[in-house]
């Protein structure tokens, strides 16, 4: 698939064809443009794909292996200036955190992590690969950044919200995955990442199993949660943060379990002058 002498690029070819590409829930495989997990969009060009992330507005273009990076769109307009360039599919991850590695481990892509912080990932083959050599470990807050940026079997460098494991530098991209405020719109991120490895029409799988599974325990608990409340006051859910003070702690992504699990997520008056999560 990659561009070559021998097997130079074909403008009018379509090298993401519709049945690899990433889809909507409810819709078929190989719309022209996507928006998933109402954080991110995809576009699909002829040799070249737009990663947006919408929560923080970077633009990541990915163009097919070996050829030369877009300078316009089809319609003529320039690039975005600030947009970041990508061949694909990626070869070599740096990893700072533990989030992206159930991400790659679900899309059978764990031997391309070549740079990671595993002291906290609870996966047993990152942690194997980093004893047998294949993975180097390196503290996401210590020497991270610069071994990222230096190591050129890292193309990507997997990074959140809070900076975690970034190299600042090209190969940064903002996986946010946790930063969410649903169970499966966290789980809809692997489609995000699958657009670095040409893999969506595995991470489309991935996510319609889930959100199946997700959907059928919903539906469980609303059914035994009617029940118990003909006779019983409906049952309160909290979740309480030990790190600030045992502060109740309700975040959005918190009470959508509280609600899908059929409870009703515990509220507090706090006292004029305070605040709780």
């Amino acid at each position: 698939m990659c561009i070559s002498s021998q097997n130079p690029l074909d403008v009018n070819r379509d090298y993401f064809p519709a049945n690899t590409r990433a889809a909507v829930d409810g819709t078929i495989a190989g719309s022209a443009e996507v928006t998933v997990a109402g954080d991110f969009s995809i576009t699909y060009h002829k040799y070249f794909k737009v990663v947006k992330n919408l929560k923080d507005s970077k633009t990541y273009i990915l163009r097919i292996c070996g050829s030369d990076a877009p300078t316009q769109y089809p319609d003529g307009t320039a690039i975005e200036a600030g947009a970041k360039h990508f061949s694909v599919p990626v070869k070599g991850v740096g990893i700072g955190g533990s989030t992206p590695s159930a991400f790659l481990e679900q899309l059978d892509l764990l031997d391309e992590v070549k740079l990671a912080d595993v002291t906290y990932a609870h996966s047993p083959c990152l942690h194997s690969a980093q004893v047998a050599g294949d993975i180097t470990q390196e503290g996401a807050y210590a020497n991270f950044a610069s071994k990222a940026a230096s190591e050129t079997s890292v193309e990507l460098v997997l990074t959140d919200s809070f900076g975690t494991g970034k190299c600042t530098c090209d190969k940064d991209v903002l996986f946010d995955a946790s930063g969410d405020d649903t169970p499966l719109g966290r789980a809809e991120w692997i489609k995000f990442l699958a657009t670095f490895f040409n893999e969506e029409d595995r991470a489309n799988l991935f996510f319609s199993r889930e959100k199946a599974a997700y959907d059928s325990t919903k539906a469980l608990a609303a059914s035994a949660a009617a029940l118990y409340e003909l006779t019983k006051a409906k049952k309160k859910c909290a979740w309480v943060n030990d790190y600030s003070g045992y502060t109740v702690d309700m975040h959005p992504y918190k009470n959508t379990y509280c609600i899908d699990a059929g409870m009703e997520p515990f509220s507090i008056s706090l006292p004029s002058g305070t605040t709780s999560k």
